[in-house]
């Protein structure tokens, strides 16, 4: 019960980090290519 209220909220918490980290690591390869 408690986790289907925090799972709406940590969702965008975890895809915003999955995407900054997704995103520095193109932008390092891209650096170095």
């Amino acid at each position: 019960m408690i986790l289907n209220l925090f799972l709406p909220l940590l969702l965008p918490l975890t895809i915003s980090c999955l995407d900054s980290t997704f995103f520095v690591k193109m932008f390092s390869m891209l650096s170095l290519a």
